[in-house]
């Protein structure tokens, strides 16, 4: 039987496939905004847009080629002077001088104590990286400064006591600006009024200076209290007048007059009680010449204090709260340290009598 499909084959022709056109396909565009040619087949560019084989290269040899920019003529400019041409911080922006610089140009007295201190710099500038000594050095130095001077009056072991009761009394400062967040700056001994410390910027409000202040009497109040209780212990004229000493010196600081550790806290209460304190104080020791020295100081604090100015006024204003909680821990403190001062005054006095009977 013959198979009906035998003669039956397929056409060698291929089918050609028409590729639909979009009506809304632009013709293709080369770099130069011309036409491309359809004939040529199309390259895709390192940019993302279609160059030709031929264009891509015609392109590239244009973009590479050196000669002169913005159209001017001649060659191109070396690559500084081109650098300073297109960027206004082409060249560099001269130093501007110092304020001794500034005062020593301008002659005179003036200019030429600038230029004997620009000298001295000058000279200190290879020490600059031992600047981190000088807080440490200052206050070594004015600590045992102010032991030798204090052994002039009370003798050397009566001198290094007093002047450790003080330190214990700055560290309670320092600890209180380290909570608070401030930089210190400077701690510093002042024979016969002390000592200081500095910070690098200001309290915020009147009730971190208030924390600030009142940490220096009771650091310095506990020490002088442990003192005091110890010498009690054994019977030791030495000690319980140290400590004596101590609580009376912190007690002082509670003045409350700026800049004592009172008026700090004070300034936190109510800042009219500076103007008590200064009374109190003259009507105490009128003739005392570090009192009035004192007050001259707190009297700049106190105006600007009364004033209606909204900063000073947001500067001091504490909430009713925490007035009261350091007018209490004021109260307190002060009462502690008016207690041992008296007990240990009183044990003095009695040691003192009872040695007088003797002799």
């Amino acid at each position: 039987m013959r198979n009906p499909f035998e003669n039956d084959k397929l056409p060698d022709t291929k089918p050609t496939i028409e590729t639909p056109t979009n009506p809304f396909s632009l013709p293709p565009v080369n770099s130069t905004g011309r036409e491309a040619d359809p004939s040529v087949l199309p390259t895709r560019g390192i940019s993302g847009s279609d160059y030709t084989s031929s264009e891509y290269s015609d392109a590239r040899s244009v973009e590479t080629e050196p000669g002169p920019r913005n159209g001017s003529s001649g060659p191109p400019p070396p690559y500084a002077e081109y650098r300073a041409q297109e960027s206004p911080y082409g060249s560099p922006r001269p130093r501007e001088k110092s304020w001794l610089e500034k005062k020593k140009e301008g002659g005179g007295i003036v200019g030429t104590i600038a230029g004997i201190v620009l000298l001295i710099l000058k000279f200190l500038a290879p020490l600059k990286g031992l600047i981190f000594l000088a807080k440490p050095a200052l206050l070594v130095f004015s600590g045992f400064a102010s032991t030798f001077f204090y052994s002039t009056q009370f003798g050397w072991p009566m001198a290094i006591g007093f002047v450790l009761l003080i330190f214990v009394h700055e560290m309670g400062h320092v600890w209180a600006a380290k909570k608070l967040g401030l930089e210190t700056g400077w701690v510093a001994f002042i024979p016969f009024m002390g000592a200081l410390m500095t910070t690098k910027r200001n309290t915020d409000d009147a009730a971190q200076g208030a924390f600030l202040g009142i940490m220096g009497p009771v650091f310095g109040g506990a020490a002088a209290i442990l003192v005091t209780i110890y010498g009690l212990s054994i019977q030791s004229p030495f000690f319980v007048s140290l400590g004596e000493i101590g609580c009376w010196l912190n007690l002082f600081n509670l003045a409350p007059v700026f800049p004592l550790d009172g008026g700090w806290v004070a300034g936190a209460i109510d800042p009219k009680l500076w103007a008590l304190g200064m009374v109190i104080l003259l009507i105490l020791r009128p003739l005392n010449p570090l009192l009035w020295l004192i007050v001259i100081l707190s009297i700049p604090r106190m105006i600007q204090a009364w004033r209606k100015d909204p900063k000073t006024q947001q500067y001091y204003a504490v909430p009713v709260k925490t007035r009261f909680t350091y007018l209490a821990a004021y109260l307190l403190l002060a009462g502690i340290l008016f207690y041992f001062d008296s007990k240990a005054n009183s044990w003095i006095q009695y040691v003192s009598h009872g040695v007088n009977q003797l002799t």
